[in-house]
């Protein structure tokens, strides 16, 4: 694209690359410069046709795993699954899981494996991805037999505290809980739609999400 661009006829101008998209949306523009153009100058932009390509989702069926123990005894409110299942509405995909377990290793293993269970083709989990002892979430998908995590902490912010793990062959996304207070983007944005599309990033690639990683909705607490 950096090559196509220097060559003073015509701009790609593109959304980022990996992110989601849905029907009719925008997705690059091509500018014109010059006024006109000769046939040949026109002919040898073919060569870029390839530039941009759109992967369609391969996962449609997601699960849910709310994790807190405040949550699963009822004294608050959970407010991370209308996060989740606005971005199923968005891109087409069914929640066929959903369930609240409090912060148990073993109840959070169960309820992963319950979900996959049910048909889950990629699981979300929330909450308990803190260094508190009290937050037993990365701890549960780690000790989940077969179990390979890509990346414990990604250098993005809001919800720096992710996991992305694979369990055989079904993602797992475990977010921290600014997902809530950053609801409009976050990880689950970044990540969610290229793992239901099985773009499954690699340690480096994650590495590199530093630069750009501050987020524009992020904002410094004091």
């Amino acid at each position: 694209m950096t090559e196509l661009n220097l060559g003073g006829n015509v701009l790609l101008i593109t959304r980022q690359g990996m992110s989601g998209v849905v029907k009719d949306e925008l997705v690059g523009v091509v500018d014109v410069i010059p006024l006109s153009m000769r046939r040949g100058e026109v002919e040898e932009l073919l060569r870029y046709r390839n530039l941009v390509s759109v992967v369609p989702f391969k996962r449609k069926r997601i699960g849910i795993v709310v994790t807190g123990t405040e949550i699963y005894q009822g004294r608050k409110k959970d407010l991370y699954y209308p996060v989740i299942k606005a971005r199923a509405d968005k891109y087409g995909w069914e929640v066929v899981f959903n369930t609240v377990v409090p912060d148990d290793e073993d109840k959070i293993m169960g309820a992963v494996k319950e979900a996959i269970n049910n048909g889950a083709e990629a699981v979300v989990i929330t909450g308990g991805m803190s260094v508190d002892p009290t937050d037993k979430t990365p701890i549960a998908v780690r000790r989940l037999g077969g179990a390979r995590v890509i990346a414990y902490g990604v250098p993005i912010k809001p919800t720096t505290m992710t996991m992305i793990a694979i369990l055989d062959n079904t993602p797992i996304l475990a977010v921290s809980a600014g997902g809530i207070y950053y609801s409009d983007y976050n990880a689950i944005d970044i990540f969610l739609p290229r793992l239901m599309a099985d773009l499954m990033p690699g340690r480096e690639e994650i590495a590199a999400m530093g630069h750009g990683g501050l987020l524009p909705n992020y904002k410094l607490s004091h």
